[in-house]
């Protein structure tokens, strides 16, 4: 038995001058303190025998006058120690040490140099426990949330003088936060101050924000995504397409993940723009290929050889050969499954691409059709004539001349009923379509 667990009861045996106990006594006495020792590791008050003489005229002490044998409730009563008043063995707040609230009140009467100093010298003399438990006590005083406990308006204004990068940061404290990071409001504000006037419209329109997504916050993201990447990204080498070898390319058309090319030496070719690999050369004209117009996997190219194809970008078939223009194929445009072709020969010639059909003429011009656009109701065209024409397919009518250019109409764009005309000459007239003004 280790000498620690018969301190309480050497001590008795001190206050009776050491006399001698015997073996049983001393058996019984460690029984005793092993128990007592079990008792205090679960929580129960520490006692000492008391004061009495516990022995009889044998000078002997004896179990039966151990109170705790005789009395249940002793282990919850007060204990005595020589030569001091009685307390309570585990003091509480409604029942303090006597000494503390003298303490206390000399406590308050200091200044608060002087009570800094006292709490400096008191950390000094306390145990790791108790340095531990006044960490628990006083580290929630300094955990208040106060966001959450300001209105709502309050709050957003303390949030309005973080910057953006802290704003996310406190977006990710805790729902309340999140809730209050994502105002939409507070996002336009720093849309603003970052120049970003309006939300992109096409990411206004994939859905609607739900009720914790702001769409100001979303443009600006979006916007500090593609700075940052113009900033820290390395930009890529270019690719070289090499694949027509010394020839002009004359036209190029983009879709998706396809390039296709047109030159004149009589083939187009359709390249992977992630690899910038060749996939299939397109071989069937017998003369350069000038015009081209793709759609998903539907390509379709004019010739010098006077005729249109229409090819599959998947397999490389030619589906169907177009003929009907007397000279070279120039333009062309491409809305649905019907294509309008601009030629050489002054005409316009619309087709159905599904069935390789020819479906309507369009007579008027008197020289080459440089350029073409077709938005499925109306055709407009530009030529060599100096003038601009609008059609209606349908009836083969001319609706409208545009003249007062003085040079060759090489390119145009038509957009809301509203077209805009290029000329070699660099002047630029600005026609709507409807009204032919």
């Amino acid at each position: 038995m280790p000498l620690f667990k018969l301190q309480p009861y050497l001590f008795y045996t001190s206050l009776k001058d050491n006399k001698k106990l015997n073996n049983d006594e001393i058996f019984t006495i460690i029984d005793i303190t092993y128990d007592f020792l079990e008792k205090k590791k679960a929580g129960r008050q520490q006692w000492i025998p008391q004061q009495e003489d516990p022995t009889r005229g044998d000078g002997h002490a004896h179990i039966d006058h151990f109170p705790e044998h005789h009395d249940p409730s002793f282990r919850h009563s007060i204990c005595r120690y020589p030569g001091s008043r009685t307390r309570a063995v585990i003091p509480t707040k409604d029942n303090p040490p006597p000494e503390m609230s003298e303490w206390l009140m000399q406590f308050s009467a200091w200044s608060n140099a002087e009570r800094i100093m006292a709490i400096n010298e008191l950390i000094e003399r306390c145990e790791p426990t108790q340095v531990r438990h006044m960490m628990q006590v006083i580290e929630p005083q300094f955990q208040r949330d106060f966001i959450s406990l300001l209105p709502k308006e309050l709050a957003l204004s303390v949030l309005s003088f973080l910057e953006p990068r802290d704003l996310l940061r406190a977006a990710q404290t805790c729902r309340s936060w999140r809730f209050l990071a994502e105002d939409n409001l507070l996002w336009k504000e720093k849309c603003k101050q970052a120049g970003i006037e309006e939300i992109p419209r096409k990411r206004m329109s994939q859905r609607s924000p739900g009720p914790h997504l702001s769409p100001w916050k979303s443009a600006y993201m979006r916007q500090h995504a593609i700075e940052m990447n113009w900033r820290t990204k390395p930009i890529r080498p270019p690719k070289m397409l090499k694949g027509h070898d010394d020839h002009v390319i004359t036209c190029l058309q983009f879709c998706g993940n396809r390039i296709v090319s047109g030159s004149d030496d009589n083939t187009l070719k359709v390249w992977s723009a992630t690899t910038g690999k060749c996939q299939r050369t397109l071989v069937g004209h017998t003369g350069g290929v000038w015009s081209s117009q793709m759609s998903g996997s539907t390509i379709i190219s004019g010739s010098t050889d006077r005729t249109l194809k229409v090819w599959d970008a998947d397999t490389g078939v030619c589906l169907h050969t177009l003929y009907g223009h007397t000279s070279t194929v120039r333009c062309m445009h491409l809305h649905g499954k019907k294509v309008v072709s601009g030629s050489r020969d002054a005409t316009l010639r619309v087709w159905d691409i599904e069935s390789g059909n020819f479906l309507h003429v369009l007579v008027g011009h008197l020289a080459a059709v440089r350029c073409v656009q077709y938005d499925g109701r109306l055709v407009v065209s530009g030529a060599y004539d100096y003038m601009v024409k609008v059609w209606n397919p349908e009836t083969e009518e001319c609706l409208h001349t545009l003249q007062g250019h003085t040079n060759r109409v090489y390119s145009l764009q038509v957009s809301n009923e509203k077209m805009l005309q290029t000329l070699l000459s660099t002047r630029v007239d600005y026609y709507a379509v409807s009204g032919c003004k």
